[in-house]
C-alpha cells in the first residue's frame, strides 16, 4: 500500500467516525428537546456536511482514481436511505426540517464561489499572497460588505465543504478568486 493510498484511507476513516459522531451528537440533542433549537440544527447541518463529504469523497475517488474506499460507507447510506423513504412517503423528517436556516440559503455554486475568497483571505495571512487589505480587496472584487466577509470567515467550515483547495498555488488561489469575485458580483450577489 503507498503512502498516499494509506493516508487516503486514513482520511476516509476519519470521515467515517466523524459522520457517526455528528449523527449520534444530532440524536441525543433530539431526544433531549423535541423543539428545534439552534444547537440541534447546527449539529444537523454538521451532519449534512459531512455526508456530503463522504458521497464525493467515495464517488470521486472510485471515478477518477479507479479505488475503491473500504469500507463502503453503508452507515451514511442507511441513513440517507432512511431519510429518502420519509421524503417519499411525504413527510419531512427532523434531520431535514432541523438543517433548514433562516434567512438565504446559499447554492452549491456560490459557496464554491465564496470558498475562493476565504482560501485567498487565509493565504493573505499565511503571507503566501502579498495583500496586507485582504478584506478590502475580496469586499471590492465581491461587491459585499466587511461584515459579509467576516461572516464567511466565521462559517468557513460549512461554505469550503466539497471546495477543492489541494494543489493550488498562491496564484491560482488569487485567479480563482477574482474570477468567482466577477460571477458572484455579476449574478446580484453583492452587498447583502
Amino acid at each position: 500500500m503507498t503512502e498516499n493510498l494509506r493516508d487516503l484511507q486514513g482520511g476516509w476513516q476519519s470521515l467515517l467516525a466523524d459522520e457517526e459522531r455528528l449523527f449520534n451528537r444530532a440524536r441525543e440533542l433530539s431526544r433531549e428537546n423535541w423543539e428545534k433549537t439552534d444547537a440541534r440544527s447546527k449539529a444537523v447541518r454538521e451532519w449534512w456536511s459531512v455526508a456530503n463529504a463522504i458521497l464525493w469523497k467515495y464517488t470521486r475517488t472510485q471515478a477518477q482514481q479507479n479505488i475503491y474506499l473500504e469500507p463502503m460507507p453503508i452507515i451514511t447510506m442507511a441513513r440517507l436511505a432512511n431519510i429518502a423513504e420519509e421524503l417519499s412517503n411525504g413527510n419531512v423528517p427532523s434531520f431535514v426540517s432541523d438543517a433548514a436556516t433562516s434567512g438565504r440559503p446559499r447554492w452549491l455554486k456560490e459557496r464554491h464561489h465564496i470558498a475562493y475568497a476565504i482560501y485567498y483571505i487565509e493565504a493573505a495571512k499565511r503571507g503566501e499572497i502579498q495583500d496586507r487589505s485582504h478584506n478590502k480587496t475580496v469586499r471590492e472584487i465581491y461587491g459585499v460588505s466587511a461584515r459579509a466577509v467576516q461572516k464567511w470567515v466565521e462559517e468557513r467550515d460549512e461554505i469550503c465543504v466539497g471546495v477543492p483547495i489541494r494543489n493550488l498555488d498562491s496564484t491560482l488561489i488569487e485567479k480563482k478568486m477574482r474570477e468567482s469575485g466577477a460571477v458572484y458580483q455579476s449574478i446580484g450577489r453583492g452587498i447583502y
